[in-house]
């Protein structure tokens, strides 16, 4: 048996009451934890603290005990419902309600606090932020977009079918926020004036990106429709209209390059002779049909026909091939440790996907040199030496003279 003092009855009890940050004012899913991303809500919406008052003994307060709601200055607020700025007053119920927090100002960013008075004492205080309308967008190329080789356009440069799981690959990517700097969900059009005869057609990937659990917002991806031939547009824009239906909001002018998957392939070392132990670096640079640097999608090496380099000048691999290899900008590097034995070498490398008669592309060979390094002086070395020891000497000599002479 728990026994209260009679003082605990109709007094608040932080542990026995469950106050939460929820999406929209309900009971949180476990007690007094509150909804990830519910303190970070979008332009015209509200942030709610659900509460459910109770004393040392488990029982709901009285509809006797006071209860204010407080928010910063941006907010308007009230209890169970919207209501006003700066602070509201009521009377705790006899079942649960909540505290609403919205903007002040029409598609205004607003970040502040929101508190909860029992009582007349502060009870629970949470930071909330409510976005305002789009200001500003900004276009990112992450790659060089996919082109297709087959004498049609294509509108795909990368994987859109698990999106909104967080895995999507855009060869360019946008982020919107609003006039405070908070990011701001955008469903991104493109600016038509922007396209040409490359660059025919331009797209958002799909719906405005929702917020993950933790508040973030990941951004939007773009999709084109790529004509038939290299080449780039660098004027390309995208134009939202923000959410007062009258403010026109454009990007920044950013570069689309249009390219095929690689067909042919030049590989080099960073360079000609190696210290025995040294890292090498072999750098595979691929090109489409148009003899143009390829784009970032295409596999260079697969399972099927997964690509070697290989040499007696390599000890071991430190990032070889793997399997679904890209390029970035039509390049990619592997890293080797050169071998400890010293001797002139070549190095083969063979990625058979892209090997085609049709492209003239065949395995290929560098040569490379390793050393053995070595700390030793030569003859030479000495004999400079000692010619300058010599001369240092001798100058020495002529200006102790001089310093005699003037005596």
């Amino acid at each position: 048996m728990t026994v209260s003092a009679a003082s605990a009855v109709n007094a608040f009890s932080a542990s026995k009451s469950n106050i939460a940050l929820t999406a929209a004012g309900l009971a949180p899913g476990t007690a007094n934890i509150d909804t990830a991303g519910a303190n970070v809500r979008e332009n015209a919406a509200c942030a709610y603290l659900y509460y459910e008052l109770k004393d040392a003994n488990g029982t709901q307060l009285t509809s006797a005990s006071s209860v204010i709601a407080k928010v910063s200055s941006g907010f308007t607020v009230g209890i169970g419902a919207a209501g006003t700025i700066g602070v509201a007053t009521g009377n705790y119920g006899a079942v649960a309600t909540y505290l609403q927090a919205c903007q002040a100002t029409a598609n205004t960013a607003a970040t502040g606090t929101m508190t909860l008075t029992v009582n007349g004492v502060d009870v629970a205080t949470r930071t909330i932020t409510i976005v305002g309308q789009l200001a500003s967008i900004t276009v990112v190329e992450n790659a060089i977009a996919k082109r297709n080789d087959a004498g049609t356009t294509v509108a795909v440069y990368g994987d859109f079918t698990t999106r909104n799981a967080g895995t999507w690959y855009p060869s360019h990517s946008y982020t919107g926020k609003d006039a405070a700097g908070n990011l701001v969900p955008v469903d991104a059009a493109i600016d038509t004036t922007t396209l040409d005869a490359q660059v025919t057609a331009l797209g958002d990937d799909g719906t405005a990106d929702p917020r993950n659990a933790d508040s973030d917002l990941r951004t939007g991806g773009l999709t084109f429709a790529c004509a038939n031939t290299s080449g780039s547009n660098e004027k390309l824009k995208l134009k939202v209209t923000a959410a007062n239906g009258i403010t026109s909001i454009s990007s920044n002018a950013f570069k689309v390059t249009c390219a095929g998957d690689a067909v042919n392939y030049s590989a080099s070392t960073d360079k000609a002779a190696y210290n025995t132990g040294d890292l090498i670096t072999v750098t595979i640079k691929g090109t489409d049909v148009s003899g143009k640097t390829a784009n970032d999608f295409g596999t260079i090496s697969t399972t099927a026909a997964p690509g070697v380099i290989a040499s007696g000048a390599i000890a071991s691999t430190v990032a070889g091939p793997e399997n679904l290899d890209t390029l970035t900008a039509g390049v990619k590097t592997y890293r080797y440790i050169a071998s400890q034995t010293a001797g002139n070498y070549t190095i083969s490398v063979d990625f058979p996907k892209l090997n085609s008669a049709t492209y003239n592309q065949a395995a290929l060979t560098i040569p490379v040199t390793v050393k053995t390094a070595t700390t030793d002086v030569t003859n030479a070395e000495v004999l400079k030496s000692i010619v300058a020891l010599i001369a240092s000497i001798n100058k020495q000599i002529a200006a102790l003279q001089k310093l005699i002479l003037r005596r």
